[in-house]
């Protein structure tokens, strides 16, 4: 019987201490590939690269850096390294917390997704507090994997969520996405009358709405939270039908 094939990947870099780990708590398990940015690409959402050839570097056996987004490497390795051949994916294990309206913005959750629209059985790990509980985050992602073997069927283009948080670990619990409130600012470093620099900073807080994962992490409960591929509305979709009286 061939081994388990995983990819593992992330948006903090092929360098960063997170990805590192994962892939080592992993690889008694089965082949696993790690294919990752060159460099810290937090933040890059579900961007792709066009037009421009991406350098992609052998580092070692069955490790890859690329010059691009998550979402390129999850690609890349798919259609390419690993040539269509990965039974799971996982990426993470990323320094910072990806929970509510954040996974919008989020490469780490971005790979997984990708992962998901290519019918690959996929998770998202990410820790509040960078490097606290690095450890429980490890052992979760082996259980995970022993788990998903057995429910394969069952995360056809679907993927998992998971935010782990610092300190003592009370239990998990399964949850939905809750809602970040963003108190943005905008900084203005004017270089001369015609040129300046923005940067965006700010505040961040949440909802505490029972249910959502701000609210299980906040009480030291780890949140795993199910998403799904298609952003589709049901409901709205019924709703269009019964009010829309456009006509063009």
């Amino acid at each position: 019987m061939a081994p388990l094939r995983i990819l593992v990947t992330n948006d903090d870099g092929i360098e960063a201490t997170g990805i590192r780990h994962l892939s080592q708590v992993l690889s008694p398990y089965g082949e696993v590939w790690v294919i990752a940015p060159s460099s810290e690409r937090s933040g890059s959402s579900h961007a792709f690269t066009l037009k421009r050839p991406l350098r992609v570097v052998r580092l070692r056996e069955r490790w890859y850096s690329i010059d691009g987004t998550p979402t390129d490497c999850v690609l890349i390795g798919y259609h390419g390294i690993m040539k269509k051949r990965i039974d799971f994916l996982f990426s993470g294990i990323n320094a910072g917390a990806n929970m509510g309206d954040d996974i919008t913005y989020s490469g780490t959750v971005a790979a997984a997704w990708e992962g998901a629209i290519l019918g690959i059985p996929s998770v998202a790990l990410s820790l509040v507090s960078p490097f606290d509980n690095l450890e429980i985050a490890g052992l979760l992602s082996v259980e995970l994997l022993e788990w998903m073997k057995k429910h394969r069927e069952s995360f056809y283009k679907r993927f998992l969520n998971i935010n782990i948080p610092p300190g003592p670990i009370k239990g998990i619990k399964i949850t939905g996405l809750g809602h970040r409130i963003y108190k943005d600012k905008v900084i203005v470093e004017r270089k001369n009358e015609d040129e300046c620099y923005y940067s965006l900073d700010g505040e961040l807080s949440f909802k505490p709405l029972k249910g959502t994962d701000f609210d299980a992490t906040s009480k030291g409960y780890i949140s795993i939270t199910p998403l799904h591929w298609n952003f589709t509305d049901y409901e709205g979709i019924e709703m269009l039908k019964k009010i829309m009286d456009i006509k063009i």
